[in-house]
């Protein structure tokens, strides 16, 4: 009896979390790939990460499969049958949707069978190692050394924004041909939870996200801002309270919420006001599309690739990273309700409309045929 060909035009590598709570690129990793999968038959590829759980065995040898999503399985596996699982199947892509130094294997492909190679850029790992995290020397330099194979052979490379073409072609000769700028998307059940109308009455509630040291500038900015704002508000910071640095003030109270999966996520949205994104490096917040979804007023920060989708004072608002007493100034006037919030609200909310997931996969379709 013949056993079924093994096939797949598209196959990803990368990190896929069965989780609910995660961070913009495994969102992206598991969303796109379940795009795709819909009328697509597919391979999701991760490794054994975890190196106090798995020893070297299992990480040059393993196999494992952690599940199937449409009829595509997600395998994850060692060095050796990953390439040996590439060269097997000799997709037409292979895309590497999430920064993972396993990934380079891929490379192998693109000369041996002529695989297209895409890349996505969530961010600039080299920028983030050496400004933005303690990262220690040895593993800064092999970071460095696979997102400089990723840029250079790669045959499509994703970015999130013109900002971080920018910072890439300070670390790396970039072939900017090769460039595009998407965007992200949003869950549908931010759309499908809308909040209640604004009406600028009461105290304003604000939303800010910290998920890990990346977000310790938009700390920075808030806790300057903090010591401007002279009416009373209430800010709700979601994430890690213990490393996230914010400094509590008069007439300012901060609550401390625990990170949530979209659907909880979208309900707790529902009667707050203000989301602010406020790093001064983020390629593209999915966080603060989804709020928009649900009717949060964004105020971010023009470094941001979100603040693109921002028309100041119609969808939302944008300040220059920095800029605490024009960002105090312009809370402190929404507070006093000088601004229609209900309409500005519900022109947030139309967001959702250019950024569902469905829609965004359609750009990356593009390049999955395009030879």
């Amino acid at each position: 009896m013949k056993t079924k060909k093994e096939t797949a035009d598209v196959v990803f590598l990368g990190k896929y979390s069965e989780s609910e709570i995660l961070s913009g690129p495994e969102k992206t990793a598991k969303r796109i790939f379940f795009e795709h999968t819909k009328l697509n038959h597919s391979y999701f590829i991760q490794y054994f990460f975890d190196g106090r759980k798995y020893g070297i065995i299992k990480k040059l040898f393993g196999k494992g499969k952690e599940g199937v999503i449409n009829n595509s399985e997600i395998l994850t596996l060692g060095l050796f049958p990953v390439l040996l699982k590439l060269l097997k199947l000799k997709p037409k892509v292979i895309h590497i949707i999430t920064f993972e130094r396993f990934a380079v294997l891929a490379l192998f492909c693109k000369f041996l069978v002529k695989t297209k190679i895409i890349y996505n850029a969530h961010g600039i790992v080299t920028y983030e190692n050496t400004e933005l995290k303690k990262t220690p020397f040895l593993l800064r330099q092999k970071d460095r050394f696979c997102e400089k194979l990723f840029l250079k052979y790669s045959d499509v490379i994703i970015f999130y924004s013109g900002n971080s073409i920018d910072i890439a072609e300070k670390y790396f000769k970039l072939d900017e041909t090769k460039a595009v700028i998407l965007s992200n998307g949003i869950d549908e059940v931010f759309s499908a939870s809308k909040g209640k109308q604004k009406s600028g009455s009461g105290n304003l509630r604000l939303v800010i996200q910290y998920q890990n040291e990346l977000h310790s500038g938009a700390m920075d900015f808030l806790n300057k801002c903090l010591e401007k704002i002279t009416l009373p508000v209430e800010i709700f910071l979601v994430g890690n309270e213990k490393s996230s640095g914010i400094n509590p003030s008069a007439g300012v109270k901060i609550n401390y919420i625990e990170k949530m999966a979209p659907k909880k996520l979208s309900e707790f949205y529902s009667d707050k006001d203000i989301f602010l994104s406020l790093n001064n490096y983020n390629t593209f917040s999915i966080s603060t599309a989804e709020a928009m979804s649900t009717g949060l007023i964004p105020i971010v920060t023009e470094e941001t690739g979100m603040s693109r989708y921002i028309w100041h004072g119609e969808n939302g608002f944008t300040v220059k990273y920095g800029d605490f007493c024009k960002l105090a100034e312009l809370i402190n006037s929404l507070q006093r309700g000088k601004t229609a919030l209900s309409e500005i609200s519900l022109n947030a909310s139309k967001i959702f409309e250019i950024l569902s997931w469905s829609q965004i996969y359609e750009s990356y379709k593009n390049f999955y045929t395009k030879r």
